[in-house]
Parts: structure tokens; C-alpha cells; sequence
């Protein structure tokens, strides 16, 4: 039986908030310097702009959000281009950011899985949940931004759960 959840708009700001409340985490090896507060207000600014479009993804579908992911990746790529020796902490900072978002919109998805059904006179338990995510290997955050905007967009999230009946008959097929 396929059954469809709905991410709800407080799951969606659960997950932006998340993403905001990311710390940049500090790069201290070879030249890179700590990232000031400079940079993470540049870094807040680029976060903006990717989360207009995340916004327009979840809120009008992916034709919607489709200019303001190429403005949003533009800017990334930019800020990373301009922050020379630093470009791999702003990097880390954006690619952390995403990863907050993915993780609790994960979390909302799984958080829709019933530990009870009711079906045919019987009353059917969680036995086992399996989710498949796709991980992205690569730090590119042109392809990172692109695929979490369709991500928001579709609303598809591939979560298989499987019941067992625990109280009433067992229904026959």
C-alpha cells in the first residue's frame, strides 16, 4: 500500500531555521583564517537568496524557483571566488547550511510514518522503516543548491514502512 505524507509549512520553516542556526564552522588549517564577521554576514546573504528559492520551490514548484536557484548559485559561486583563502570555510559554511535543511525536512518525512494502522478489523504495528536518500559526494554547490531546490520542489521523499498485525485476524488476500 503506498501512502502520501505531506511536508507542512512548519516543517519547511523547521528545516529553513535549522539551516540559519547553522554555525559556520572555523577552518584553521594551512592559510585559511577563522571566518569573521564579515564573511558570515556575506555567507547570511548568500543563505538568503538560496532560501528565496527554497521558498519559491516549496511554495510555487520548481518553474517558480527556477531563476532565483541560478541567482542563488551565482552568488555562492561568486562569495567563494572572492574569499580567497577562506574560500573553502565559506564553502563548508553554505554546504552546512544545506545539509541542516536536507536533515530535518528528512526528519519531518520519517516523523510521518504511523506507528499504527488500522486496516480489515485489525491493528497493524511498525515493524521496520527504511528511507532512501541519495548523498551527494561532491561539494559543488551549484549541483548541492540545484538538487535540494528539486528536492523542495517535488516533495519526494521514498520512505518504506512495514506493518505487522499484533490484535483482530489476519486478513486474507
Amino acid at each position: 500500500m503506498t501512502i502520501s505524507a505531506i511536508i507542512l509549512r512548519d516543517d519547511f520553516e523547521s528545516a529553513i531555521l535549522a539551516a540559519k542556526v547553522t554555525a559556520a564552522a572555523p577552518i584553521t588549517t594551512g592559510l585559511a583564517a577563522p571566518l569573521d564577521a564579515t564573511w558570515l554576514g556575506k555567507i547570511s546573504a548568500a543563505w538568503d537568496r538560496i532560501e528565496s528559492a527554497l521558498r519559491a520551490a516549496f511554495e510555487r514548484g520548481l518553474d517558480a524557483a527556477q531563476d532565483l536557484t541560478v541567482l542563488a548559485v551565482g552568488q555562492a559561486e561568486k562569495l567563494i571566488s572572492e574569499a580567497g583563502h577562506r574560500a573553502s570555510g565559506v564553502q563548508q559554511a553554505l554546504l552546512s547550511r544545506l545539509e541542516a535543511y536536507v536533515t530535518r525536512l528528512t526528519d519531518a518525512a520519517l516523523g510521518r510514518v504511523r506507528p499504527e494502522l488500522q486496516f480489515a478489523g485489525a491493528t497493524w504495528r511498525l515493524e521496520s522503516v527504511e528511507l532512501s536518500e541519495k548523498i551527494s559526494l561532491a561539494g559543488s554547490l551549484s549541483s548541492n543548491i540545484t538538487s535540494i531546490v528539486e528536492l523542495t520542489a517535488s516533495g519526494e521523499m521514498t520512505v518504506v514502512a512495514k506493518y505487522a498485525v499484533t490484535v483482530g485476524p489476519i486478513p486474507q488476500a
